[in-house]
This record gives structure tokens, C-alpha cells and sequence, in this order.
């Protein structure tokens, strides 16, 4: 939050003190920080008409693209220390006996995504071929990780990682967006919820806002289907129409390109806990296509 307070115009708390020690007369880590005037995006999101949402969205979009020419030369999570802000690798929260993390594989030690997530679903193919000694599900959980690890290289483009990593939010969802004067023209008056922030590779970042992506869970006709596709229409010609306006100082991919773009990335990463949780995880008409290739 101290980042983004003095670097950008993103509106957070102003942060008065904080300790992440439990030592002194408190005992216990704590933050204090100033009070944000307003109601929770998600609380109003389902209530209102299109053209408020538009509104909303043309403010998130100023948001993304600050955010976006933003960038760091690792990427990890954003601290700042004795000789100033630096990036230390997701390990540094992380619970070392967790397998799920594949063995520390850290973000920080890869200069692309592409090159991460073999490094990852490697790590994952040799935990398959080590474990489960006799297990008759050996050879399709197998089989399923080995298909995944084979559509890195056609969702991942190495290149879109070379002008650095934007500085990613740990959690930018309408439930974090804080919004004032609902019933006339909502305003942005604060995002809360920095934790777990850093720069990040650029298909972790060009997504769409979560609260206009369909849950995986979601049956095909689900109401709110037909409601999201024209939302993402909207962030679409709202992102193309402020990136003619600004000059992007970072060169390579525009950032609206990579989003209108990203389902393959964003239907992988739910899925980094291959092969178990494949089905349970990404959009049936992913697996569908799974099943048919």
C-alpha cells in the first residue's frame, strides 16, 4: 500500500503504522491505517445497470494500466527493506512442507512464465513417478499431466515477459474495490487488500477483472453467463480506447490484446494442481476440448 500510494493514483489507505512482529506492548503483528469512505463493489455489482457497470469498469481499467507500466526485473512479492523495495520469491510465506508448491520452484528464478510452469509441471511429473507405488490411477494421472505440460508452450509467449513484470494485485476483486455515490456516479474511493502483491509475469496479470469471469462451477446456462460477455466487450473497447490515449512506455503486446486473449491462461493456472483437480477446476468447455484432443 506504501508503493502504491506514492507511485501511483490508485487510491488506498494511508497506512499510519504497522509492525509484522509480535513483540512491544501490543504482542501481536497489527496495521493501522486510515478509513475508507464507501460500500463494497461486490455489494452493489449484481444491482446495477449497464451503464454504471461501464462506469465502474472504465475506472478499473485506469487502474489496470497504471498498474501494468509498472516494472519490476523479478518476479515474486514486493517488500520493502533496510535499502529500499526489492522482490523476494513466494517462498518467503509459503509453508516449506507443502508439496503442492512443487519443491520451492520460485517464480524469481525463471525470466519467463513459459519457462516457470515446465520448471513446475516437471517438479509435478517426477512426484507422480516417485509416489503412489502400485495405484491403478498411476498411469492416467500420468497421462494427464504430461498433456497439460505439453500446452505450455502454446499458452506461454516468452516474449511477452522480456520489458519486465507488472506489478500485479495479490486480489482485485470487486469485494477489495470500495466505491462511493452508488446511486448517481460511483467512484473508486479506495482498493484495500495489498497482501501477496508483487510483480508477476504478464499472462498472470492480462486478465480479466475476476468479478466478470464465470465461476468454473458455473452450469452452462447460467444467468449471469450472457451478463459477463458483455461486460468483458465493455472492458475491452474501454481498455483499447484508453490505451489510444496514453503512451506505453514499456513496449512490447498491449495489455488489451494479451486480455481479449487470455483464456487459454487463465483456464491453465486453476489447474496447476494437475492432474487431480482438472475437472473440478477449469470451464467445462476446456475440458471438453481436453476430452476430444
Amino acid at each position: 500500500m506504501e508503493y502504491i500510494g506514492s507511485h501511483t493514483n490508485i487510491p488506498v489507505p494511508h497506512v499510519y503504522h504497522h509492525s509484522a512482529y509480535g513483540e512491544g506492548d501490543i504482542r501481536s503483528p497489527y496495521i493501522l491505517m486510515s478509513k475508507v469512505e464507501g460500500v463494497q463493489l461486490s455489494s452493489v455489482w449484481n444491482d446495477m445497470d449497464d451503464e454504471k457497470r461501464r462506469d465502474m469498469l472504465r475506472q478499473v481499467v485506469d487502474i489496470y494500466l497504471e498498474l501494468w507500466s509498472h516494472r519490476f526485473d523479478k518476479s515474486g512479492l514486493l517488500f520493502k527493506g533496510n535499502d529500499g523495495w526489492c522482490i523476494e520469491p513466494f517462498s518467503v510465506i509459503e509453508d516449506p512442507d507443502d508439496i503442492s508448491h512443487r519443491h520451492g520452484i520460485s517464480t524469481t528464478s525463471y525470466s519467463n512464465a513459459a519457462d516457470y510452469w515446465l520448471a513446475y509441471a516437471n517438479a509435478k511429473l517426477r512426484d507422480l513417478y516417485d509416489e503412489d507405488f502400485g495405484s491403478s490411477a498411476k498411469q492416467f494421472d500420468h497421462a494427464m499431466a504430461w498433456f497439460i505440460r505439453s500446452l505450455i508452450p502454446s499458452l506461454f509467449d516468452p516474449s511477452i515477459d522480456a520489458h519486465g513484470y507488472p506489478l500485479c494485485p495479490g486480489d482485485l476483486h470487486s469485494q477489495n474495490i470500495i466505491i462511493t455515490d452508488v446511486d448517481t456516479y460511483p467512484r473508486i474511493t479506495g482498493v484495500i487488500d495489498w497482501e501477496f502483491s508483487g510483480p508477476d509475469f504478464a499472462a498472470s496479470f492480462a486478465q480479466y477483472p475476476l468479478f466478470i469471469v464465470d465461476h468454473p462451477a458455473w452450469d452452462d446456462d447460467h444467468p449471469l453467463r450472457e451478463r459477463n460477455i458483455r461486460d468483458q466487450a465493455t472492458f475491452d473497447e474501454l481498455i483499447l480506447e484508453a490505451e489510444y490515449f496514453r503512451h506505453n512506455p514499456v513496449g512490447g503486446p498491449r495489455l488489451s490484446h494479451l486480455i481479449s486473449n487470455c483464456y487459454g491462461a487463465l483456464s491453465f493456472r486453476p489447474a496447476n494442481g494437475f492432474p487431480h483437480h482438472i475437472q473440478r477446476t477449469l470451464p467445462p468447455s476446456f475440458c471438453a476440448c481436453i476430452w476430444r484432443g
